[in-house]
């Protein structure tokens, strides 16, 4: 978010810093769930990366 350049104008400032914000939130699970061994953590991965949950597998 810090890599974001700053314009002065709050609303596409904010806008520019909430992409990279939302893209970690979105890879988060993915790195988080990869290593998913139990058959529970495994489905609870796959919900969570649904095209439905706005994540994608």
């Amino acid at each position: 978010m810090a890599d974001a350049p700053m314009t002065g104008d709050a609303d596409r400032d904010f806008a520019a810093m909430m992409v990279p914000h939302h893209q970690g939130a979105v890879a988060w699970p993915r790195r988080f769930w990869s290593t998913a061994r139990t058959p529970s953590r495994a489905g609870w991965r796959r919900r969570s990366l649904s095209p439905s949950s706005g994540g994608s597998a």
